[in-house]
């Protein structure tokens, strides 16, 4: 799987991604973020390819925000 390298967030040597998840809240369903840690395998200037099994195809990667995003934030998707 490749993302952009603007979606990986690094920290003491270790990468993870932030991903867009839905939970039933008090007015339904919402949107939250959640942090993923993954494995870089390679990467350039532009890309990651990251190792299989902690995100699939299906998987929500915030590539970018409006404001600064934490763990566990409901947040608006839009695509």
């Amino acid at each position: 799987l490749c993302l952009p390298v603007s979606a990986l967030h690094e920290k003491d040597k270790r990468y993870s991604v932030y991903v867009v998840k839905e939970r039933e809240g008090i007015l339904g369903q919402e949107y939250y973020v959640d942090e993923v840690s993954v494995r870089v395998l390679d990467q350039n200037d532009n890309w990651a390819a990251i190792e299989e099994g902690a995100l699939d195809t299906q998987s929500r990667v915030i590539v970018s925000a409006t404001k600064e995003i934490r763990t566990g934030e409901t947040v608006r998707w839009e695509e």
